[in-house]
């Protein structure tokens, strides 16, 4: 049983990464959003109900900056959980896998509600 356990914690290391790896690329998605808003912004000259609209944008892509840089902080934390799973508990284990289904989830609404954003983004431009 103790390889299984192990094997586990290699699987829940390993989608712990791609989580990080998916968090990055939407930061980097996010910054490229607001440049965008940023370039439409200053090339135009732009009535002030675009201007709110514009504002609202940017509010929410910082929103969303600090959304990431929270579940950062979670997934840091769940990798915390993951190297002190080393001694197997039984009780270390249930709260590791708790804690990665919260994870999967925040994760999953967190790239749906970005996935919104964007495409009302889009539109607005």
């Amino acid at each position: 049983m103790g390889s299984l356990l192990s094997i586990d914690v290699d699987q829940l290391q390993q989608e712990s990464d791609r989580w990080k790896k998916k968090l990055e690329l939407l930061l980097l998605e996010n910054a490229v959003l607001k440049n965008r808003l940023a370039e439409v912004v200053n090339a135009s000259h732009a009535t002030v109900p675009f201007l709110e609209t514009a504002e609202e944008y940017q509010n929410r892509f910082m929103q969303k900056d600090d959304i990431i840089n929270l579940m950062r902080q979670d997934i840091t934390e769940f990798d915390k959980l993951l190297a002190q799973s080393l001694h197997h508990n039984k009780d270390m284990m249930r709260a590791i896998v708790q804690r990665q289904r919260r994870l999967r989830k925040e994760l999953s609404l967190l790239e749906s509600t970005f996935k919104n954003l964007k495409g009302q983004f889009n539109q607005l431009l």
